[in-house]
């Protein structure tokens, strides 16, 4: 089916609902085109579909009606503008949103990237394209054992002359942006992994409907499809909910996705997690990004003084700033994973077959993180056969608030200041780091949110004994017996005495295991604490000795910020 695509600037009543206006003219020029045949949705989010979501953009035009129309439009009533482009493939996509990148910034100014989610772009709204695209324009002129994708649910036939589910052919295709409830979509503020994505699928640039390349001008499409079918991958969609509208991807549509994003990235989807020697990546994330490891060196001191050098090589780094090749390549090249939990999930897809991921949850007590783990290794059973094992910790003793970042945002973010000025409730989130329903819903939001960004000091013989036993399981998931001297003489000596929260369970390995790691990273920092009345030792934010800090009650909101949240904990324990 060919189509017209008129894209045009709408009248000012209109630009405030719509950015653009889409005319579509059916190809025997009578019957006015099947939308149902078009998509489904346009949303990942059910809950945010609407009932008429394809005619938001689809107006149906007969070709007498579609020809006045082009004249009505025309500068000065003249004969209407000549088709500018021809598109043999397009399809209408909304992709995740963008915000500005800054507080401060608005999508209007500067030409920088906007800032979105890595891993629900990454790993969820991709992968959906890709079902999409897998499932409705994949052809059945090979043998069925040959095909990329499985067609089995959908019962229309499909669309004539489609060709894209080979990598190498994805020339032809155009994916054009629909988002118009955020302007940074509209002015193609993308961040770079979208570019790199996307690429994955069409070798052609990213363009919104109404960006600079497609504003005011008459495009003719060949072939199109609005919107996104019934497959998707997820926890937020509800794919794996009965009733939810969707359905959850098949494993052939899982494998066929990394193996599209091993070609994209120039990995061999097929091959064994290395073993010679086992190669460990420790990922963290930047202090600023929050669910930083405020001890992570000695985390990594920790294990490289377990493996012996020979056997293990461990390495650590950072993502952020990597392309998603580079990230793809990294973990890749990895055996054993250890991470917080993050947008680091979503390079699952490039870990080799049998590779283990150790996943660090600490104060995220409102979800489970293992949801979005325990899906992916479930997809992948059968794939690549990757392992998971999650480590949890609610105890407010680990974790520390970022207090500067928070203070630096709460002149653009009211509800944050709110929340800050509210004695009793954010006095209760610094003393428990939890968020009660007793909260006004605001503040719950606020209180959520502020979870996710805690950053966490990890005990370190927790993270040495959840690695041990991903370790040992990488090695025995490929039949291959661990070397003799895997451990150092050092390691191997201290086998034997565990260590509380190792084996995957909760628990932050009690309040000697916490000391110790907080005696560690002061060390490493350098920084004396002075020692408070009594014997108790001086919290983490400013120094200040227990006794020292000021009654939450009569601290007004900024005071209370500025206290920090590891005095919030310490002064927690003073008062039991």
């Amino acid at each position: 089916m060919s189509v017209l695509v008129r894209l045009i600037a709408l009248s000012l009543a209109l630009a405030t609902i719509a950015a653009a206006a889409t005319e579509v003219l059916s190809a025997n020029g009578q019957e006015e085109p099947p939308l149902a045949y078009l998509g489904l949705r346009w949303e990942i989010w059910s809950n945010l579909e609407k009932d008429d979501a394809v005619l938001e953009l689809v107006q149906p035009i007969r070709p007498a009606a579609f020809l006045r129309l082009l004249a009505g439009t025309a500068p000065g009533g003249g004969a209407p503008a000549a088709v500018h482009a021809e598109m043999p493939l397009v399809v209408f996509w909304k992709p995740r949103k963008i915000w500005p990148l800054t507080l401060a910034d608005s999508c209007s100014r500067g030409s920088g990237p906007g800032r979105a989610n890595f891993y629900h772009f990454f790993a969820e709204w991709m992968p959906a394209l890709s079902y999409t695209l897998c499932e409705q324009f994949d052809v059945p002129t090979v043998a069925p054992e040959r095909r990329a994708c499985s067609l089995n649910w959908l019962s229309l036939p499909l669309l004539p002359g489609l060709r894209h589910r080979s990598y190498s052919n994805r020339g032809q295709l155009q994916i054009v942006d629909v988002q118009r409830r955020y302007g940074c979509h509209q002015r193609e503020r993308y961040r770079l992994y979208y570019h790199e994505a996307v690429s994955c699928l069409s070798d052609k640039p990213l363009h919104h409907i109404n960006g600079t390349a497609l504003r005011d001008q008459l495009t003719l499409v060949r072939t199109a499809w609005l919107g996104l079918g019934p497959r998707c991958r997820g926890v937020p969609p509800g794919c794996y909910k009965a009733g939810s509208g969707r359905l959850p991807p098949t494993a052939q549509l899982t494998s066929n996705w990394r193996n599209l994003l091993g070609q994209c990235m120039g990995l061999d989807a097929s091959a064994q997690a290395p073993l010679q020697p086992l190669q460990l990546l420790v990922v963290d994330r930047l202090y600023a990004s929050g669910r930083h490891m405020l001890n992570v060196e000695s985390v990594v001191r920790a294990l490289r003084a377990r493996f012996t050098p020979q056997h293990v090589d461990v390495r650590l780094a950072y993502l952020e700033g990597m392309s998603l090749k580079e990230q793809a390549a990294l973990f890749a090249a990895s055996s054993v994973v250890l991470h917080v939990h993050g947008a680091a999930i979503s390079n699952y897809f490039s870990l080799l077959r049998h590779a283990v991921a150790v996943q660090l949850a600490p104060m995220l007590r409102h979800y489970r993180p293992s949801w979005y783990t325990d899906y992916l290794q479930e997809e992948l059973a059968g794939i690549s056969d990757i392992e998971v094992i999650t480590w949890y910790s609610d105890d407010p003793w680990l974790a520390h608030l970022n207090t500067e970042k928070e203070a630096a945002e709460l002149p653009f973010r009211p509800n944050h200041r709110r929340f800050v000025q509210n004695r009793t409730e954010y006095g209760h989130f610094l003393r428990h780091y939890s968020c009660p329903k007793w909260m006004r819903q605001e503040a719950r939001g606020v209180c959520n949110a502020l979870l996710y960004q805690l950053n966490v000091v990890v005990p370190v013989e927790a993270a040495v004994n959840l690695t041990d036993r991903a370790v040992l399981r990488a090695f025995e998931t490929q039949g291959r017996r661990p070397p003799e001297r895997l451990f150092t003489a050092a390691g191997a000596a201290g086998a034997g005495r565990g260590g509380a929260g190792g084996g995957g369970s909760s628990g932050g390995g009690g309040l000697g295991g916490v000391l110790a790691a907080f005696q560690a990273l002061l060390a490493e920092q350098q920084q004396g604490h002075a020692a408070a009345e009594g014997a108790e030792a001086a919290g983490g934010a400013g120094g200040l000795g227990v006794h020292s800090l000021p009654p939450l009650s009569a601290a007004g909101g900024m005071q209370a910020l500025l206290l920090g949240a590891t005095a919030g904990a310490w002064w927690q324990g003073g008062m039991r």
